[in-house]
């Protein structure tokens, strides 16, 4: 079975990303990574009919240059290929109308967990999870809070 952790090779590839975004000329840069594994099983009149297995990467671009703003994504995790497409976003932001109302927002306020999972301060007595307590218990669940509330049952119209 393959892994769906991230390798060093894949987040080293990301910082490369980063830096070299900054090179071409992208004031403020911030690079998603992820990778997805799925396994999926169809049964049909109780026994298994169709089975699949499905791993997904990808790289996704939030550029700022010149008071512009893009974002793009891209499948390939190749150096040479990301560069490219890199300097081609670049350059399509470059073509933008500047966009005074959007900013690159402080780090100050991104999730930034303690090591374990664990709570931790942001402000005046506020808390947030930690990232290892919202996916061991939120992301594994499909929205309970969703189908009940009150004692009634509700139609879930979207999550």
């Amino acid at each position: 079975m393959t892994n769906n952790t991230l390798t060093k090779e894949e987040i080293a590839l990301a910082k490369h990303c980063l830096a070299f975004a900054q090179e071409e000329g992208a004031q403020k840069v911030r690079i998603t990574l992820s990778k997805t594994l799925m396994n999926l099983i169809g049964v049909l009149n109780g026994e298994v009919d169709k089975t699949a297995h499905a791993l997904d990467r990808s790289l996704q671009l939030q550029l700022f240059v010149d008071g512009k703003f893009g974002t793009f994504s891209s499948n390939r995790m190749e150096q040479d290929g990301l560069e490219d497409f890199i300097r081609e976003a670049i350059g399509t932001v470059r073509m933008l109308q500047a966009d005074a109302c959007r900013a690159h927002l402080p780090g100050q306020i991104y999730l930034k967990p303690h090591s374990n999972g664990a709570e931790q301060k942001v402000g005046k007595g506020q808390q947030q999870r930690g990232i290892k307590q919202v996916f061991s218990q939120e992301k594994t669940s499909p929205c309970p809070s969703l189908w009940t509330r009150g004692g009634k049952q509700n139609r879930l119209i979207s999550a």
